[in-house]
């Protein structure tokens, strides 16, 4: 757990993994919020770097600013490169799998990325609750 931070989605969902597992046996929500963070950054790292890929393996200093100045920049930006992503992916994939010898290729499915990528950014912002910390016994000022 204490080793260098590796700013690579393998390793950050690798470390989003080990929190979670963390959290659950120590039923922690700080933990569970940690994990959560690491998550929504493993996907954001993995937009960027299959972004980085449909380039060619090359981005300007000034489109990689534009790019992360908005919270899925890089899924925008892949879908502005590439509209019949998950179609060249999937093809892609099965070109690796007739050749011998050739890696295998991971299909993302940015859909499924973009609705992870939501349900986990709940878990990093505020985290209000009513409790008796506020002014009345039900828990909401009177208007």
């Amino acid at each position: 757990m204490l080793e260098p931070r590796k700013c690579d989605a393998a390793w950050l969902i690798n470390r989003a993994n080990q929190v979670a597992e963390i959290a659950s046996v120590t039923e922690s929500a700080n933990l569970l919020v940690v994990s959560c963070v690491e998550t929504r950054n493993a996907i954001e790292q993995l937009w960027f770097e299959i972004y980085v890929l449909l380039k060619g393996g090359a981005l300007a200093e000034g489109e990689f600013e534009k790019c992360r100045r908005q919270s899925d920049g890089f899924l925008k930006a892949i879908k502005t490169v590439t509209p019949s992503y998950r179609k060249l992916v999937y093809f892609s994939a099965i070109c690796c799998e007739l050749s011998p010898g050739t890696p295998r290729t991971i299909p993302w499915d940015l859909k499924i990325l973009k609705r992870t990528w939501s349900e986990v950014s709940n878990y990093c912002h505020a985290q209000a609750s009513p409790d008796s910390r506020l002014r009345t016994p039900s828990g909401f000022q009177k208007e």
